[in-house]
């Protein structure tokens, strides 16, 4: 243990830096401005991650419950599953910090049990078997070292075009229906926040415009199908629309 430290030190050294660590507790500075700003950004990453492990289950329990998929457009899921996964191995390449993009980990895979489920409740049970072996080596393939970092770069670049189809579907297909079907408002409400919280540590850790510009643009298009969840009627899974009061 150096000089100065104290027994948190070696977790608090996990969120901050050894300059800030010493700012606020040897100096007692607690209102220095770019280590209040790095704090609140750890702090907001952490918590984006942690809350990513659960920001799809609703969306899973509400397919469970209802026993189909009617409402979802799968083309809107396997688009922004192949968004999470390039940005997750373009951020595994450029080496940034965990607490910027560990929730995309999570949130792939709890998409890929929605498509998984949006196939067996449609009757493809060998496509909900198959998609997720097909997954596994798509992903081994990005992040196993054999593609390039400027090819990883380019692959970035589709990411914005990728995640506007993906929105683009389900907010089309919210307008066709009338009604926005088994689309969980509390999994829209909880990307949609989590897209604010990306939008500030992005731009403070990272300095990535590449993907603070995909952050912007998936909270726009969140913000368009959270409003549609509050403006359509309730649509239950006996068929019946209910009015929202």
């Amino acid at each position: 243990m150096a000089a100065g430290d104290f027994f948190f030190t070696p977790w608090v050294l996990l969120l901050i830096t050894r300059e800030c660590h010493d700012k606020f507790f040897l100096d007692y500075n607690f209102f220095d401005v770019p280590c209040l700003k790095l704090v609140i950004s750890k702090g907001l990453g952490y918590g984006v991650v942690v809350g990513s492990a659960m920001v799809k289950v609703p969306q899973i329990v509400k397919i469970l419950k209802a026993r189909s998929t009617e409402g979802l457009n799968i083309l809107s899921f396997y688009a922004e599953l192949l968004a999470y996964t390039l940005t997750l191995a373009y951020n595994l390449e450029k080496g940034f910090p965990f607490s910027t993009w560990g929730e995309t980990s999570f949130m792939s895979i709890q998409t890929v049990i929605i498509i998984m489920l949006c196939y067996y409740y449609n009757g493809v049970i060998t496509g909900a078997i198959l998609f997720p072996i097909a997954y596994s080596v798509f992903v081994y393939t990005l992040t196993c070292g054999v593609v390039p970092v400027d090819i990883h770069t380019k692959l970035q670049f589709v990411v914005m075009p990728i995640v506007s189809f993906s929105k683009c579907l389900q907010i089309y297909e919210n307008l066709r229906n009338g009604h926005t079907g088994q689309l969980s408002g509390l999994m829209v409400f909880l990307l949609f926040g989590g897209c604010i919280a990306r939008v500030f540590t992005t731009y403070h850790e990272t300095g990535d415009m590449i993907l603070l510009a995909n952050f912007l643009l998936a909270l726009v298009l969140n913000g368009i199908l959270l409003f549609q969840i509050a403006y359509y009627p309730d649509k239950h899974a006996d068929g019946k629309v209910k009015k929202s009061e």
